[in-house]
């Protein structure tokens, strides 16, 4: 079944007849189990005969063959079907030729007795080496996009991978909006500090005032005052002194809580660093999975745009048209053909073989021969 392709058939030729070819379409088509069945198992009256006929050429090197292997010198083998197959497609089944003298027209032909699937395997055969042909052309533009593709892969896996880190960074720290929380301690800790200035300052002012009731109360006890005056200084000096005790012990509380506070400033200073840096990886690696992914865009447009180096088209399409049947060979014709030109043969060859031949067999073919009369014969012992 040809079909006709239109392209340059330089190097279109090498394709079509390579072994990739013939070992695909034989796979893809189970030429292999159509010619072991062809070949042990016939239909045809022909393939039966000839089947037998071989086996019968065949039966003592076959008897041969199972005597050595019964006693151990010849290891049995199966037939390898496949491989018959395949050097059968190469050799006898696919036909590629050029139409015509310095053309760029090719023929794909496939020669089975099975119309459809050679028609099948022909079409298979062109779209194949087509496809072969264009892969070619784009290989190169074909391995950048692969490698540009791997590269977007690999970015959005570490991409996701360091939005992970963030998100289990901030779990992990329970900073859900750290500028809130910075804002947050940094206004307690202004208070506390605030606190600690009022305290500081109730402190200077009451021991001022602790210092002049003391004061107060020695001048009383060197004039010998009134004792009703001297027990109001007394009084006024004692709440002088709890107060700043009270004071002080606030103080030393507000100190620890103001510490205390420091350290969870420190925190999430580092915090705040430690996230920083990790949104910061997060972006750069945004950044490089963007470009790897326009740069993966572009590639992919240059290979569609690409053209392929040779224009292939399909001419004729290989089809079998409705009715159609196989044009050769017609076995009835070849069989009557045959009985005439035996019969033919078989009556005539005597009569030209006895009419062309000049030997002679007695003493009268010799008188008659030569016109004298023969004096004596030697006889045939």
């Amino acid at each position: 079944m040809p079909i006709n392709l239109y392209a340059p058939t330089s190097n279109i030729v090498e394709v079509a007849i390579s072994k990739e070819i013939a070992v695909k379409m034989v796979k893809e088509n189970g030429l292999d189990e159509r010619r072991r069945k062809f070949k042990e198992e016939p239909t045809e009256f022909r393939d039966v005969f000839m089947y037998w006929y071989k086996a019968a050429l065949k039966a003592p090197i076959k008897a041969v063959k199972w005597v050595l292997i019964e006693v151990g010198l010849l290891s049995p083998s199966e037939r390898a079907w496949f491989a018959e197959a395949v050097d059968e497609f190469e050799h006898d089944v696919l036909d590629i030729s050029s139409v015509g003298v310095e053309t760029e027209v090719m023929s794909v032909g496939v020669w089975l007795d099975d119309p459809i699937l050679a028609a099948k395997i022909a079409n298979s055969i062109t779209e194949e080496v087509i496809n072969r042909l264009r892969r070619m052309d784009t290989h190169e533009a074909d391995i950048s996009f692969e490698f540009a593709r791997d590269q977007v892969v690999n970015s959005e896996r570490k991409l996701r991978e360091g939005e992970a880190a963030v998100s289990e960074f901030k779990r992990q720290t329970n900073v859900l909006s750290l500028d809130d929380e910075k804002r947050i301690k940094l206004d307690q800790f202004a208070k506390l500090e605030a606190d600690s200035t009022e305290i500081l300052s109730n402190l200077a002012l009451y021991g001022e005032k602790r210092k002049q009731a003391e004061g107060d109360l020695k001048l009383q006890q060197a004039r010998f005052g009134s004792l009703e005056l001297y027990r109001d200084i007394e009084k006024k000096a004692v709440e002088y002194r709890q107060t700043e005790a009270s004071l002080r012990a606030k103080m030393q509380v507000l100190e620890q809580e103001i510490e205390r506070q420091k350290g969870e400033l420190a925190y999430l200073n580092e915090v705040e660093f430690e996230l920083a840096r990790l949104e910061r990886d997060v972006a750069i690696r945004q950044t490089i999975y963007n470009n790897l992914r326009s740069k993966m865009e572009e590639l992919e447009i240059q290979r569609v745009k690409l053209l392929p180096e040779y224009d292939l088209q399909i001419i004729d399409r290989a089809q079998i048209q409705p009715g159609a049947d196989p044009d050769w060979p017609d076995w009835t014709i070849n069989t009557i053909v045959a009985i005439v030109v035996a019969l033919a043969l078989a009556l005539g060859l005597p009569f030209l073989l006895e009419f062309w031949d000049d030997t002679l067999r007695n003493a009268r073919e010799v008188e008659d021969r030569i016109e004298l009369p023969v004096l004596a014969s030697i006889r045939d012992y």
